[in-house]
């Protein structure tokens, strides 16, 4: 879960390199929660190359601020890595960063960060590699302890 608790507290992307040809598209929901308020958000835009750009702005004083989906798409021609940033005041922290492929999103959803491809298939983290040989048997021996 990621929680924006203060009015310092903003979510930005940023990009490792500028794009080739086209900015990636993002759309962003929230939610402001308090104590009698529960108001849901929505934010669209573009990245900016290396540029910070702010996914979602610090709540108002006296609520939080819940990220609840991001949607990145990738519609630059050359894959791109993301950087999802929490801006607190003048630090920012990495939260997240995939290098996602061309067509290919990165999304936020339920408390976790997936990278979809072109079908809409969830990428994994890959197969797992071969097995190594197995070492060699051991000896077997009994240790017999009496009392005397």
């Amino acid at each position: 879960m990621i929680i924006l608790d203060n009015t310092n507290k903003s979510l930005v992307i940023s990009l490792g390199a500028n794009v080739t040809t086209r900015q990636l598209a993002f759309t962003c929901t929230v939610v402001d929660l308090g104590a009698a308020a529960f108001t849901p958000l929505t934010n669209d835009g573009l990245s900016n190359n290396t540029g910070n750009v702010t996914i979602s702005a610090a709540p108002p004083a006296g609520l939080y601020r819940q990220l609840k989906f991001l949607s990145i798409y990738n519609t630059d021609s050359a894959s791109a890595t993301v950087n999802i940033l929490l801006a607190d005041g003048s630090s920012t922290y990495q939260i997240f960063s995939a290098n996602i492929a061309s067509g290919f999103k990165l999304i936020y959803a339920q408390d976790e960060f997936a990278v979809y491809d072109t079908n809409g298939a969830k990428q994994g983290t890959g197969t797992a590699g071969a097995t190594g040989p197995a070492g060699a048997p051991g000896t077997d021996y009994w240790l017999y302890v009496t009392n005397n």
